[in-house]
Order: structure tokens, then sequence, then C-alpha cells
């Protein structure tokens, strides 16, 4: 009899418990359902999809793959360098030359257009009498007229041989570039040098000198006479 009461009241027991249990389970998927429904409705689902979509093409997308090395590329860069440096140089240089002529030519404008004095100045080079003038000059011992009688005498005789077109207005430099012999230009150059010194330097000149200064005019005069 009281076994039988105990089996009855456990029984009763494990009914209860189910019951919970299944209650419990029912209240939960019913709070489950109701909050998906909420999710479902403050979900945006097109635009979620968009965002997918979007992020697959994203990754996806090829990243551009960097040029590979190419031995043609590398030759290309140091040809084109090469030129560009050749280019530069070509300028630098023209302008260092340009540079240079013009100051030789202030250089040589200066030593060659000093304005003579009145008394330096002969309107017809052929009516100096050089002799005459060089031989008054040695027996003053005026070295320094006899080097002036010396150039006037090339002067002459370069006209004479039609090496220069004489004129009042012209200078030594323009003498210069019409001798069209190199060798008589460089050596007119450099005595015409020398009488710019002394003439118009007023450079003291001593019979030495004139005995250095004398054979070069000598020589070259006998050059131009052959």
């Amino acid at each position: 009899m009281i076994l039988r009461m105990y089996n009855s009241f456990f029984l009763i027991i494990i009914f209860c418990l189910s019951a919970n249990v299944n209650s419990n389970a029912q209240e939960t998927n019913s709070i489950s359902q109701s909050k998906y429904q909420e999710l479902q409705k403050e979900l945006n689902l097109d635009k979620t999809k968009s965002t997918l979509v979007l992020k697959e093409k994203f990754l996806n997308k090829k990243t551009p793959r960097t040029p590979k090395y190419s031995s043609n590329n590398f030759s290309n860069t140091i040809l084109q360098n090469l030129i560009n440096i050749l280019g530069y140089l070509a300028i630098f240089i023209a302008v260092i030359t340009v540079l240079i002529f013009f100051f030789n030519k202030i250089k040589l404008k200066e030593k060659f257009e000093i304005s003579p004095s009145d008394d330096d100045f002969i309107e017809d080079i052929d009516a100096v009498d050089v002799m005459s003038g060089l031989k008054l000059a040695l027996s003053q011992r005026d070295y320094r007229m006899a080097i002036r009688m010396k150039f006037i005498e090339l002067l002459q005789l370069l006209q004479a041989r039609e090496y220069i077109d004489w004129k009042s207005d012209k200078t030594n430099r323009d003498y210069v570039y019409e001798i069209t012999n190199k060798g008589f230009r460089k050596t007119f150059k450099s005595l015409a040098n020398t009488y710019e010194f002394i003439w118009y330097g007023n450079t003291k000149v001593s019979e030495a000198d004139f005995l250095r200064i004398d054979p070069q005019f000598n020589s070259f005069m006998m050059e131009v006479n052959e």
C-alpha cells in the first residue's frame, strides 16, 4: 500500500516537472520568434544585400599588377638620361664659348682702339717720310719715335702689297682681320701689340730695347716683300 502511494507521488512530481519544462520551452520559443520579427522589421534587407554585393566586388577586384622589370625599360631610361646630360653639356659649352669670345673681343678692342692724340693723326700714310723720320729719331736717341717710324713703314708696305686697305679712321684691329695670310696676321698682331704698348703707353725705350725690337720689324717686312 505504502509502495503504491510512493509511486503515485513520484509520478505526480515527474508530471509537474515535465509540464514546467514544456512551459518554459514554449515561452522561450515565443520570445525568440518575437525578437526575430522585430529584428526583421529593423533590418533593411535590400541595403544589406547591396552592401554584400559591393563588398564581394571589392574583394574580387583584381589589384593592378606592378610592371615586371624589363632590361629594355632600364636601357631606355639610361639612354634618355644620357641624351639629357649631353644636351645640357652642349648648352653649357655654347654659353662658355660665347662668353670667351665676347670678353676676348673686348680685350682686343681695348688693345687696338686706343684713341690717338692730334699729333698721332696721319691723313695720308704714303705722304710720311719714314726714312727721314727714323734718322732724326735715332740721332736724337728718341727710340720711342723710332719704333713709331718702323711701324708706319710696315703699314706702308702692307698697303703697297695690298694686304691691307689703309684708311685714317681704321684701327690696327681692322688691319688684323684684313690680312688673310694666317702667318702674316699673327706676326702683325704681335708687332702691333708692341707698338701700342710703347707708343700709346708712353713706355720709355732704351737703345737696347730698340736693337732688340728693330730686327723683328725688318724680318717681317722681308717676308712681306718676297
